[in-house]
């Protein structure tokens, strides 16, 4: 029972974990590749 109580917290820490991951790249990819979608609000769609 606890370890699967362990095993479910694990998994929601992964998930936001690689949600945060993600973020930051779209920004990064946002700033040092598209600029013009940067500047014309396309990253909206985030």
């Amino acid at each position: 029972m606890n370890l699967k109580h362990n095993a479910r917290l694990f998994k929601l820490l992964a998930k936001k974990n690689y949600q945060a991951i993600l973020a930051i790249k779209n920004q990064l990819s946002l700033k040092d590749n598209d600029g013009r979608n940067y500047r014309n609000g396309h990253n909206k769609r985030l």
